[in-house]
This record gives C-alpha cells, sequence and structure tokens, in this order.
C-alpha cells in the first residue's frame, strides 16, 4: 500500500507541474505580439504600382506576395523618389533584355527588378539598349 501512495503523490506531482506548464504556455502565446502582416508602405506602393503601370504588358503583372511587399518596402526605404523609380521602369522598358528578347526568353520579374544588385546593374546602363522596346 505504501508503494502505491508513493506512485500516487509521484503522479499528482506531475499533474500539477504538467497544468502549470500549460499555464505558462498560454500566457506566453497571450502575451506574444500577433504575427505581423506585411503591408505597403505609402512610398513602396508606387514602386509597385509604376512597376505595373510601365512594364505590364509585356511583362507578367507582379502579384502582391508577402516577399515583394518586403522588397518594395526595402527599396523605398533606401531610395524614397519617386523620379528615381519612374526612369527606374522606363529604363527597364527600354531593355530588350529584361523584356524578353533574349536567347532564352527570360524577362524580367518585380521581384527581380528589386534585387538591390539588379537594381545597380540597370540603374547603370548595364542592360541598356538602342533597340526600342514596343509596350504593346
Amino acid at each position: 500500500m505504501k508503494k502505491e501512495s508513493k506512485i500516487i503523490l509521484a503522479l499528482r506531482e506531475i499533474y500539477l507541474l504538467l497544468k502549470k506548464i500549460e499555464e505558462n504556455t498560454r500566457k506566453t502565446i497571450k502575451t506574444r505580439k500577433p504575427n505581423y502582416k506585411e503591408e505597403f508602405g505609402q512610398g513602396s506602393i508606387f514602386i509597385f504600382n509604376q512597376f505595373n503601370q510601365v512594364c505590364v504588358p509585356p511583362l507578367v503583372e507582379a502579384e502582391k506576395t508577402k516577399s515583394i511587399i518586403q522588397r518594395c518596402n526595402t527599396r523605398w526605404r533606401e531610395n524614397p523618389k519617386s523620379e528615381f523609380w519612374e526612369k527606374y521602369f522606363e529604363t527597364v522598358l527600354q531593355s530588350p533584355h529584361l523584356m524578353g528578347k533574349n536567347d532564352r526568353g527570360w524577362n524580367a520579374t518585380l521581384y527581380w527588378l528589386l534585387g538591390p544588385i539588379n537594381i545597380e546593374k540597370v540603374a547603370n546602363g548595364q542592360y541598356a539598349s538602342n533597340e526600342k522596346v514596343s509596350k504593346y
């Protein structure tokens, strides 16, 4: 009988410990900040809209994905001038390579165009051409 009562006491202690762990877990979950839903900032929506207005068609329209929103927000913080982005997407439109006229049929996406290294390449004229690309 003594062994059984020791076992029952041990099980009771385990039960109380598990109950405390459960309560602490609930408190932690309640006090955690909710997942931050990425949203466009005031300026970064300009980048997104400018791409879709200037470069679509021939490029595929960009969708509002988390990664696109993050890149737009980051790039706008780095360069918050609408004139830069207007000129940038006009430069993209004038590049046959970026518009898909290349040996692979590859064309630039907004995600690719917002890569920090790619912005530098495009802005510095690496993809420039004398040939003009028709928007339609």
